[in-house]
């Protein structure tokens, strides 16, 4: 699916109506709302709706549930390849240190695209923003992801981290 993220307030008028300028829109509460997603692709985007209030709470035992074991991690100057959960936790654990030091506030999900690939197969694909406790942007980051669904539902398979600018558009 190919959308951009806009406030829920962001529309325009026409013949009098309000109608949404975009596809996809940012609600009040972190989740999106697109009109076109299929049963599957909403599966897939509650799946990262939930990722990032668990990461705006810096939850490390719910964000390593999100992962499917083995993992893997490709960062720009390096490759993980993780089989277990605590190894997981050993690459957020630290990085939550470090924006907990920064007085981390939230993260904001300012854009993210869905393909599911197969019934079982989706790459997504987001931009993130995190903010300060006095809600200073802080930094903000790329990141795509091949997810498979299980038993337990959705998981990431492999996050690729990437610059901002580059979030994969998907039809």
């Amino acid at each position: 699916m190919n959308c951009r993220t806009k406030n829920w307030d962001k529309r325009e008028e026409l013949d009098g109506e309000p109608r949404w300028v975009e596809e996809r829109y940012a609600l009040p509460n972190g989740a999106v709302y697109t009109p076109k997603m299929t049963d599957l692709e909403q599966e897939v985007d509650q799946l990262f709706t939930n990722y990032f209030i668990d990461f705006g709470n810096l939850n490390l035992k719910a964000i390593v549930s999100y992962f499917h074991l083995p993992c893997t991690f490709i960062v720009p100057q390096d490759i993980f390849v993780f089989s277990s959960a605590s190894e997981v936790e050993g690459f957020w654990g630290p990085r939550f240190d470090d924006l907990k030091a920064q007085r981390f506030g939230r993260t904001e999900r300012a854009e993210g695209n869905v393909k599911v690939l197969n019934d079982n197969t989706a790459l997504a694909s987001s931009k993130a923003i995190r903010y300060t406790k006095d809600g200073a942007e802080l930094e903000r980051r790329g990141a795509t992801f091949a997810l498979r669904k299980t038993d337990d539902g959705w998981k990431i398979v492999t996050l690729i981290h990437h610059s901002p600018d580059n979030v994969v558009r998907m039809n």
